[in-house]
């Protein structure tokens, strides 16, 4: 059995189901996206997305009105495979129709771009083709970030990121639920302070860009 985290970027609330993987996921008609189909090759039991995410893939698969096969979606960070700071470890990216002939990789590429219903939708290099399509929320925290700047308070698939590397690291942050209370709040300024930033206890450019290498190394995929 697989738990789901869904936030809800509208209410600021989370959702928490569970699903076999075989099962459809929460918020999508059956037959268009399985969890097993959302956790892709990773082998987490636990999962997270938002539902707004869901509901931009929904309205993409009833307009498209062709076979739509996720390959990758959600991973872990400490699972890696995707760039420092991919939108695929905050639940918010897919790649699907991996293995197209040139013809259908075309139409369904354009239909993507032509929906106006995600952030980005590129061809990923040396994927067999898969197409990455992304729909994000927030502000990233500089133009070299992807990811916006969390402190105290905040909330969403970001903090579940940021607590899941600290965890990875060895920063307890009281667990991974998406909150960024007292405890994350500590984790954070604890990595600062041995990793030479100015513990201010806020997860921005440097902060993210430090705890991704260290949970991934190098890695420039996509």
């Amino acid at each position: 059995m697989l738990q789901i985290l869904i936030y809800d970027t509208n209410a600021q609330v989370f959702e928490s189901f569970e699903r076999k993987p075989e099962e459809t996921m929460p918020y999508l008609p059956e037959g268009s996206m399985t969890a097993s189909d959302f956790r892709g090759s990773s082998r987490s039991s636990l999962l997270w997305t938002t539902r707004e995410f869901l509901e931009t893939f929904r309205r993409f698969w009833e307009q498209a009105g062709v076979p739509i096969r996720v390959c990758e979606a959600f991973r872990r960070i400490w699972e890696g495979g995707f760039s420092s700071q991919s939108y695929h470890y905050a639940g918010l990216a897919l790649d699907f129709g991996r293995n197209l002939n040139a013809g259908e990789l075309a139409t369904l590429t354009g239909l993507a771009q032509a929906s106006g219903l995600w952030n980005q939708v590129f061809v990923v290099p040396n994927s067999g083709d898969a197409i990455h399509a992304a729909r994000y929320y927030g502000e990233p925290a500089s133009l070299c970030s992807s990811y916006p700047e969390l402190s105290r308070g905040s909330r969403g698939t970001y903090v579940l990121v940021l607590q899941d590397g600290l965890n990875y690291l060895g920063y307890y942050t009281g667990g991974v639920d998406g909150v960024f209370g007292e405890q994350t709040e500590n984790a954070v300024r604890r990595f600062q302070q041995n990793t030479g930033l100015s513990p201010d206890a806020v997860a921005g450019r440097r902060t993210w860009a430090r705890l991704t290498d260290l949970v991934l190394g190098s890695r420039d995929l996509h």
